[in-house]
């Protein structure tokens, strides 16, 4: 059950509804066919004209229906676990994630307003995580790939801070940070052309990482984007296909060119 069902269902216990506004998901769903069928919903005249109502004779089971499938009052806090107790399904109303990132590095940085030795912590642990709420340092290198991540000083030089986060990149993580340079290094596909392009979009001075010998890796290891056929199975973002940027370009043009892509991990392997 969703939050659609959940007042569409709340709606019909005290009016009628037309027909014209029930929405599509319910209307199809097995449970709205269930009621009708069993004359708990009474539909009146037509679908293209008519209306629905709750059969009166019908409510006390009605209400055992909507309280088995929604133990919980909906409350405006929105959680996976809120999700549960109310709608029995965790993704029933999108919730608020929250921005975990890995960071690697040599450098004292600031995260959420803390000096952190960020050194100690890479060669102690492997690397320092957080929820993060801000970041402060000088450069910084946006990994895509974990693996890539975890190797990524073999070819990378480390006066960067690299950062690998759990998720996607999203405008609210660019929010949070605060840099004078960025260096994405990503796969060689729309995926990480978009990373990039967004980073840009956001900070002056960008560059994507494309390694001295990027034509003979292409040329010996990229994969095709769909085995199968053709048709590539990753289509470019918006972004992605109207930029000008020239790196963007040469790399789009050679994706679409020869289906293929380069994945990062190949980099830090050789």
């Amino acid at each position: 059950m969703t939050i659609t069902d959940y007042n569409f269902l709340q709606k019909l216990k005290t009016e009628k509804i037309s027909c014209s506004v029930v929405p599509v998901t319910v209307k199809n769903s097995v449970y709205f066919q269930n009621l009708l069928s069993t004359n708990v919903i009474l539909l009146e005249g037509n679908w293209k004209r008519g209306s629905i109502k709750l059969n009166e004779n019908e409510k006390d089971y009605f209400n055992t229906f909507l309280k088995n499938n929604f133990p919980s009052e909906i409350t405006q806090q929105i959680d996976r676990a809120t999700n549960i107790k109310s709608l029995r399904n965790s993704k029933s109303r999108k919730t608020e994630s929250n921005i975990i990132v890995f960071l690697r590095g040599n450098q004292q940085i600031k995260i959420n307003g803390i000096e952190v030795d960020l050194a100690l912590h890479t060669h102690n642990f492997g690397l320092f995580s957080t929820v993060l709420e801000s970041l402060v340092c000088d450069k910084i290198c946006f990994v895509e790939n974990l693996y890539s991540f975890l190797n990524v000083e073999k070819l990378i030089t480390d006066d960067y801070i690299f950062v690998h986060t759990y998720g996607r990149l999203g405008e609210k993580l660019l929010d949070k940070i605060q840099t004078n340079e960025v260096l994405v290094f990503s796969d060689y596909d729309f995926v990480g052309l978009n990373e990039y392009l967004k980073f840009k979009e956001k900070f002056t001075k960008t560059t994507f990482f494309v390694p001295e010998n990027y034509h003979f890796l292409f040329q010996t290891y990229s994969r095709p984007l769909k085995d199968t056929q053709k048709e590539t199975s990753q289509k470019p973002s918006e972004r992605v296909q109207n930029s000008t940027d020239e790196v963007a370009i040469k790399i789009r043009n050679q994706i679409f060119e020869t289906q293929h892509f380069l994945e990062q991990e190949i980099l830090t392997s050789l």
